[in-house]
């Protein structure tokens, strides 16, 4: 099972960006001795280790923190630190060694599991999902302005241009925050203000837009 984990941090981009086992576990990574190198590593249970799903928001958070600090304000971490063992952490949709970014399929998927139909939120899992799809396009298109933007000749009207994107994106941002927060309304705004603002700058070009 170990052998399982560390190859799936080996082809993760936690392994890509040198983020090791002690960033999350604690332990010292510069010993070679086993002993020394998993000194006041704690098990998942102890209620102060890192990796327990109560400090879980708070260990991501240390580079992933907006979504963390998000999460944190949700229900789901509320029921976590109630102690409710059904409720999901970082690791249940993004997994721990592997740090997947879960395809829309899936997080529906995952959601499912517990907002089953007929229960109060069985109409959960099929919004997050419509609603990652919509944030994956909207960031899609975003991204496609850029060439069209870096080709205007107008310096003033091509800043212009770049600051609508930039705050589209900064709307997808704040999007991306709502969904870890479980804020269905907030998360809905902030797409259709990034849809709005694309729709604006695309009127500047007609048909030379991203079709998306």
């Amino acid at each position: 099972m170990e052998e399982v984990k560390a190859g799936q941090w080996l082809d993760s981009v936690h392994a890509a960006h040198g983020v090791g086992c002690e960033k999350c576990h604690g332990g010292d990574p510069a010993s070679t001795d086993p002993v020394q190198a998993h000194r006041g590593v704690l098990a998942p249970a102890n209620f102060r280790s890192p990796i327990n799903p109560a400090n879980l928001s708070d260990t991501c958070g240390a580079c992933h923190r907006r979504e963390a600090f998000a999460f944190g304000k949700s229900l789901h971490q509320s029921l976590v630190v109630a102690g409710d063992r059904r409720a999901p952490t970082c690791v249940t949709c993004h997994g721990s060694m592997g740090d997947r970014v879960p395809t829309p399929a899936a997080l529906e998927a995952r959601c499912a599991a517990c907002h089953v139909r007929g229960s109060a939120r069985e109409d959960y899992p099929a919004l997050m999902r419509r609603a990652v799809e919509t944030l994956n396009q909207l960031r899609e298109r975003a991204d496609a302005f850029g060439p069209i933007v870096a080709a205007i000749g107008d310096r003033e009207n091509r800043a212009e241009r770049t600051g609508m994107i930039y705050d589209a994106k900064d709307d997808l941002s704040e999007a991306m925050a709502a969904l870890h927060r479980l804020d269905a309304p907030a998360l809905r705004q902030r797409l259709e203000a990034a849809r709005q603002r694309l729709d604006a700058t695309a009127g500047v070009w007609g048909t030379r837009t991203p079709a998306r």
